[in-house]
This record gives structure tokens, C-alpha cells and sequence, in this order.
């Protein structure tokens, strides 16, 4: 008997101190608050291909902070205007999102939204039908920024508000809007971007307000305008030919003539086309007027021309003729 347990403790006290040491090396096992699963899908991988699970599946994250009913899509607030964008990169594969893109007529950002980012809205990112029925933009009033090409080849836009809070607008910000039918700058904006109303086709008219002072490079070039009212003095014009405005017949100017922005003062009768940014294409086809009580600056030695076009004196705005069509 003792000659077992000689053999038989040794051996159990081995094996504890092997289980002792096994134990010892093993994970801790994980909290109840560490082992609970995230609620959310956070990220995706490329939409192509889409697995079948997350297919027509739209974050709640990205929904929370914008709606889309009876074909009204309301952007809440401007991290909501964030989500949806990045639902149009990464998630246009889904039936939801596919849905909205069809079917969507009017986007209305809400109150509070001070900023809309570039690209905000630019020919629904990835949909080759470029928001087809989407005919109208709503925007609230204290919005200051409009981004660069936030609202560019929205092939369908025909209307959109721009209030007066408005001090921004991008360049190429309405970009390709070939229904655009009319639109009036806010007071506040100072610099009409490059590119911004470029191939607005149905656009015939644009009343440019005192406090613009410099136009950007091929700022209406391929649209449709007719007549261009400018009520303050131009100080720079990057690059404006009339060659690319193939319909434009009246530039009308409620103030003194353009200027350079250096302070380049030529007078107008002498006044070269690359002083001022502006090329005349066909001078028989465009008529400069200009206020009566203007026309010191305009005829200062009795000139009946300037850059070549043929200058008139008007009293007011009620004066001109109507635009040739």
C-alpha cells in the first residue's frame, strides 16, 4: 500500500501543477460589455460586388438625419447632408437609395444648414440619369456657402432659391443645369466663380447685383442668355467671350464701365478687350446700354461705340427693347 501511494502522489501533484499552469496562460474571458456586438453596420467594402446581406441594407446612421417622402428628399441637417453623400458613393447599388435617385422631384435643406459642401448634389454622384425628374432646389434662409459644383448636371432643375444670406457661391455650382430658367444672384456675393452657369441652355436673362465686382473664367459660356444686367461696376473679368454666347444680344450697365482690378484706368472709347477680360465674337450682334446719367464715363468725347458694339442711352431698365429671340 505504500509503495501506491509513493507512486500515486507524485503523480497527482504533477498533474495540478500542470493544470495550475494552463490555467494560468489562458485569455481572461471577456466582459458582458465587451462581448455586445455593434448595433450598426459601420463601414462597406466596394459596392462591386455588393454581398447579398447588405445589399439593400442603409445604415441607420446614414438615414437619421434625412428623409425622403412623396418624392421630397429633406436633408435635416448638414451632417445629414454628409450622410447622404457618402449613401450616394457607397450605397447606390441599393434598391433604396436606387428608389429615391428615380423617383426624387424636389431637395429641401432645412433651417440652420449654414453650408452645402461641394459636390453636395453633382448629378446624383453615380446615376447615369442625373436626378431626371428632380426639378427643384429649396434652400433655407442664413445659408452663406454654396460649394463648387454642388448642384452641377442637374439636368432637370428648373427652379432653386437663393437667399439673401448667400455671400458664397462656388465655382461651377450650377454647372450643366440645362432646364435652369431663371435664377437671381444675392446681394451679398461679391465673385460669380468660374464656370458657374455654364451650359444653362434655357437661361435667357441674368441680373448681376452692385455688390459683384469680378466674373470668373467662362462664367456663362454655352448658355442660353440673352441679356446681362450688371447694376455695379465690374472691376475684373477673367475670361468672358461672347463666342461661347452665341445668343447674347444686350449688356446693359447701370454703373460705370469695367475696370480693371489693379486700377488700370483706360478710357472707354480706347479700351482694349484684354484690359478687362471681355471678348466681343460679332460687335453687330450686341448692343451696349448704359444710364443717361452715366454718359460721362460712357461717351466722354462723344463715342458711339465701345470694344466695337454700338453704344445706347437709356433712362431705366424699362427703356430696353425686348430680348431678340
Amino acid at each position: 500500500m505504500k509503495r501506491i501511494l509513493t507512486f500515486i502522489l507524485p503523480a497527482i501533484l504533477l498533474i495540478t501543477i500542470a493544470l495550475s499552469f494552463g490555467c494560468a496562460n489562458q485569455p481572461e474571458m471577456p466582459t458582458a460589455q465587451e462581448t455586445t456586438q455593434p448595433t450598426a453596420i459601420q463601414t462597406y467594402p466596394s459596392p462591386d460586388p455588393t454581398p447579398p446581406e447588405i445589399k439593400d441594407t442603409v445604415p441607420v446612421k446614414y438615414t437619421e438625419e434625412w428623409i425622403f417622402e412623396s418624392g421630397t428628399l429633406t436633408l435635416l441637417t448638414a451632417t445629414g447632408i454628409e450622410n447622404w453623400m457618402v449613401c450616394m458613393d457607397e450605397y447606390y447599388y441599393s434598391d433604396e437609395i436606387t428608389a429615391i435617385l428615380e423617383t426624387v422631384e424636389d431637395v429641401v435643406f432645412s433651417a440652420g444648414i449654414t453650408e452645402i459642401p461641394r459636390y453636395a448634389l453633382c448629378d446624383f454622384k453615380h446615376n447615369t440619369n442625373a436626378f431626371s425628374r428632380l426639378t427643384k432646389i429649396t434652400l433655407p434662409y442664413g445659408l452663406i456657402t454654396i460649394g463648387g459644383d454642388a448642384f452641377s448636371r442637374l439636368y432637370a432643375l428648373q427652379q432653386v432659391n437663393l437667399p439673401d444670406t448667400i455671400e458664397v457661391i462656388g465655382a461651377g455650382a450650377f454647372h450643366c443645369c440645362y432646364s435652369l430658367e431663371s435664377i437671381d444672384i444675392p446681394p451679398k456675393v461679391t465673385v460669380l466663380d468660374d464656370e458657374i452657369l455654364g451650359f444653362t441652355y434655357t437661361l435667357t436673362e441674368l441680373y448681376i447685383p452692385e455688390a459683384v465686382k469680378k466674373i470668373g473664367i467662362h462664367c456663362f459660356s454655352d448658355s442660353g442668355l440673352r441679356r446681362i444686367i450688371f447694376a455695379g461696376t465690374i472691376e475684373s473679368i477673367d475670361d468672358m467671350r461672347t463666342l461661347f454666347m452665341p445668343y447674347l444680344s444686350q449688356l446693359v450697365f447701370l454703373d460705370k464701365p469695367p475696370i480693371y482690378y489693379e486700377g488700370i484706368s483706360v478710357p472707354p472709347g480706347n479700351m482694349p478687350s484684354d484690359i478687362i477680360g471681355l471678348e466681343i465674337y460679332d460687335e453687330d450682334a450686341i448692343t451696349i446700354y448704359y444710364l443717361v446719367k452715366n454718359a460721362e464715363y460712357w461717351e466722354p468725347n462723344g463715342e458711339t461705340e465701345w470694344l466695337g458694339c454700338k453704344l445706347v442711352a437709356i433712362e431705366s431698365l424699362e427703356d430696353l427693347p425686348p430680348i431678340d429671340w
